[in-house]
């Protein structure tokens, strides 16, 4: 670990003096700056076993529910339970309230250690910051991120030329993860990491890109749900219609299996793997950028009917999915409901108001 000494012998310090009782700690600093590392590391180093959730995408309070409810204080090898909540800026962005309320009432009643991590600090949080000890991360420093890379060099026996170095430690700001990222890829091209990309700009770039490693840059500069991302370029890819769509396919369909497991085994790590499949369906890719699995003109149809918009709008708040996977795919299901019989008009409008 380097950087944060002071707030790194405060973890430690409440990891080893807990007691049942002891208000959770709340970890707040940029990403890449050892948030997730120290607590799996602090937790090896005492014997703790961590029960790790990424509040953002187990979000609502069903979801927590089942997963948080019968934590015991150790499991069945008989080491001490730490539960992990990461990313838990992720549920107050989304304002959920049920969520939101149990993680509140979980932490002030937990008879386990809890650690919870969060990128920025929201208006939102009151209630849970009240509750918790709060300790703040900062970005590396650039001459610590140095000395590190150059460790892992010699280490690993990597040939990196100073300049090189000194490219990726500028790039970093003060991101650990990214550097060392960086290092790996072994590119030297800008990246301009902080600059955030609009779906339609990610996957342009990913298209037009000369390596794999700059399209994955462009979809990592696009904030969305993985979910969102792969039926995104899915819809480019099947829209664009290439020779060698089953070669691209093929891709797609790693991804998609993948993004399940992660999804099942909560192996957030591998999302990384997941941006480089999509980046090798889009790589190369001669067509335009598209969001829908629908054709655009039957949808354009559809929105002529008043209650199109509502129901699209009320499908992304309440099933947190973009707007091209709710016109592609849910509102035609509730259409097809609908037509059926299966469920009453009245019913689909008491959904949606």
């Amino acid at each position: 670990m380097i950087g944060n000494e002071f707030a790194r012998k405060q973890v430690i310090s409440w990891i080893k003096n807990w007691k049942k009782g002891e208000k959770p700690l709340l970890i707040i600093g940029p990403p890449g700056t050892g948030k997730t590392s120290l607590v799996r590391a602090l937790a090896n180093d005492f014997g703790f076993y961590v029960y790790e959730l990424n509040a953002s995408d187990v979000r609502t309070k069903e979801k927590l529910e089942s997963s948080l409810s019968n934590i015991s204080a150790y499991n069945l090898y008989g080491q001490r339970i730490l539960v992990f909540l990461d990313e838990v800026d992720g549920i107050f962005s989304r304002e959920d309230k049920g969520g939101i309320e149990y993680i509140s009432k979980f932490i002030e009643d937990s008879k386990v250690p809890v650690i919870m991590a969060a990128n920025y600090e929201k208006d939102s949080m009151r209630e849970i910051i009240k509750k918790s000890i709060l300790i703040e991360f900062k970005r590396i420093p650039n001459r610590e991120i140095e000395l590190l890379l150059g460790h892992i060099a010699r280490s690993e026996s990597i040939q990196l030329s100073y300049d090189r170095l000194q490219t990726i430690v500028k790039e970093s700001n003060g991101d650990v993860r990214y550097a060392i990222n960086q290092m790996q890829a072994g590119t030297s091209e800008p990246t301009y990491k902080d600059v955030e990309l609009t779906a339609e700009e990610a996957i342009k770039g990913a298209m037009r890109s000369e390596s794999v490693y700059e399209a994955i840059r462009f979809l990592n500069r696009w904030d969305a749900d993985p979910e969102v991302k792969l039926t995104t370029v899915a819809a480019t890819v099947l829209s664009s219609e290439p020779e060698d769509m089953a070669e691209r396919l093929k891709w797609l369909s790693s991804a998609d299996i993948l993004l399940a497991r992660i999804k099942r085994l909560q192996e957030w790590r591998l999302l990384r793997y997941l941006s480089a499949m999509l980046a090798s369906a889009l790589i190369g890719l001669k067509g335009n950028y598209n969001e829908y699995l629908m054709p655009y003109a039957v949808i354009n149809e559809m929105r002529k009917r008043p209650i199109y918009q509502s129901l699209t709008e009320r499908m992304m708040q309440e099933l947190h999915v973009g707007r091209g996977e709710a016109a592609s795919m849910m509102v035609p299901l509730y259409e097809f409901l609908v037509k059926r019989g299966i469920v009453s008009d009245e019913e689909l409008k008491k959904a949606i108001s």
